[in-house]
């Protein structure tokens, strides 16, 4: 239950006479109806108030719920002076009501909030003797009538105002104020309320709202519902306080949780070692002899941009197992940055069957077959050299969105923003160092311990060479893959 759940519901019992006991010593409501229709015959004698027709007689078919013997079923209009305020245009606010004078606040809708407060600082001051506009008078409740807010922006003047032609005043004559505030929070009287909006923007007009039925208590009891309300609402915001904090929890915690699988994975906290594992170093060494092969054979060019740094003590962000090592991402894999081909030149975007991807068509964590556009052949000849990613090539984006990744599933070219990746390994131990990077890299080249140790905030082609990967042994890799697999897969069913 919501803590909006939870006031609606006191708020609900409150005026089904089920809040606060009945006081049998308590004068009836029946007697409050006769003070009621003595005031306003005096009211309307003094000329204070318009006399209008009798509303008509309140069916069994009008009354939701039973109320107590002592209560009775009135209608609005039946107590209260209802009426909506003055429409003033933007121009005529500025010109001549933006000044602060000996006057009135002017309310508007938007000085009303969701939250049941009014703002009468706003800058807008009707000055006192301008008979065309409307009073509010102090203890008053004013209510939107129109739009999105109808019915939900309600609050309680705690002095005389002008307001807006889309709030409606509600003035109870002999009827506590504040039962009737808190009668319009309720889910009762937001049925009856939304029954009757009409319009495409949805309203209710100030005819409409006289009709609407409200159980009336002895005016006793309304005094004590209403205490009995305002001792349970400061626990109602506690409540509310502390369900804001635990959806923000909840919705927090997957992604935390995440991280912190990843971490403890990178730092060898998430699997057993095993004394049968060919330590990294064997590994290293293979990795080093293919890509020496590749730069013989003319397959990888490193360029200063890809070639790393020597790693130093200082610039590890923690220690490692035994078994493991660390290695610049330049000495693991070679990697290039795509291009966006001129949007200009619509020959490379017109007959255009190549993929291209931007960061938004990548599947994160996943496999990405579609995309928004395509490039033309001209294109990949001119802007890529003709050089096309193969379907099962692994994708990083390092601009704006850092760390997020992605396998190709089709041939197909990307933006600057992305880079292509490929490991300096063959065969079965090229699948194996691609899943483990394919799972750690988001972590590696987005958290602050390895930004920090390339002695960047951003990534460029030279951070992203110097990046700095914790390798594993090859067949722990593997069983620290599978185990994050599993764990991650956990943590997307608590979302």
């Amino acid at each position: 239950m919501t803590a909006q759940d939870l006031k609606s519901s006191i708020l609900q019992l409150a005026v089904q006479g089920k809040l606060v006991p009945q006081d049998p010593s308590d004068e009836p409501a029946s007697e409050l109806l006769k003070r009621i229709r003595m005031e306003k015959a005096k009211l309307i004698a003094e000329g204070k108030i318009k006399k209008e027709k009798p509303l008509p007689l309140i069916s069994d078919e009008e009354k939701p719920f039973d109320i107590p013997d002592s209560w009775m079923w009135f209608r609005l209009g039946d107590f209260c002076c209802i009426y909506n305020g003055n429409s003033i245009n933007a121009q005529e606010k500025e010109q001549k009501y933006a000044k602060k004078c000996d006057g009135y606040s002017f309310i508007a809708t938007k000085d009303v909030s969701f939250n049941y407060t009014i703002d009468y600082e706003n800058g807008i001051y009707i000055p006192f003797g301008l008979e065309e506009f409307k009073i509010a008078p102090n203890g008053s409740v004013l209510m939107c009538m129109e739009g999105g807010s109808a019915g939900r922006k309600i609050g309680i003047l705690d002095q005389d105002v002008c307001f807006g032609n889309k709030l409606c005043c509600f003035t109870p004559i002999a009827v506590f104020n504040k039962y009737l505030y808190y009668y319009l929070q309720t889910p009762a009287f937001f049925s009856s309320f939304t029954a009757l909006m009409t319009g495409i923007i949805g309203g209710v007009g100030a005819a409409k709202i006289k009709s609407i039925t409200i159980p009336i208590p002895p005016l006793a009891e309304q005094e004590r519902i209403v205490a009995k309300i305002e001792e349970l609402l400061p626990f109602i915001n506690e409540y509310d306080e502390v369900e804001k904090r635990l959806t923000l929890l909840n919705a927090e915690f997957p992604d935390k949780l995440r991280k912190s699988i990843l971490k403890q994975a990178v730092q060898g906290k998430l699997t057993e070692r095993s004394p049968q594992d060919e330590p990294a170093s064997e590994l290293l060494k293979r990795i080093e002899e293919e890509k020496n092969r590749r730069i013989r054979e003319g397959l990888y060019v490193a360029d200063k941009k890809h070639t790393a740094d020597p790693i130093e003590e200082e610039s590890l962000p923690y220690d490692l197992p035994d078994s493991w090592r660390w290695i610049r991402f330049a000495d693991i894999a070679a990697f290039n940055a795509g291009k966006t081909p001129q949007r200009q030149d619509s020959s490379y975007w017109s007959n255009a069957t190549y993929p291209w991807v931007s960061i938004a068509d990548m599947v994160s964590d996943g496999v990405t077959f579609n995309t928004k556009e395509c490039v033309s052949s001209k294109a990949i000849e001119k802007c890529f050299s003709g050089k096309i990613s193969p379907a099962g090539t692994m994708i990083m984006s390092f601009k704006l969105t850092i760390g997020k990744i992605s396998i190709l599933g089709s041939d197909a070219v990307h933006n600057e923003a992305i880079i292509s990746i490929y490991p300096f390994a063959c065969g079965e131990e090229k699948e194996v160092i691609q899943r483990y990077l394919f799972k750690v890299l988001p972590l590696i080249a987005s958290t602050g311990d390895f930004k920090n140790a390339v002695k960047g905030k951003t990534l460029n082609s030279t951070s992203i060479s110097n990046l700095l990967i914790p390798l594993p042994p090859l067949e722990e890799q593997k069983r620290i893959t599978s185990r994050v697999e599993e764990l991650l897969a956990l943590c997307d069913m608590l979302k």
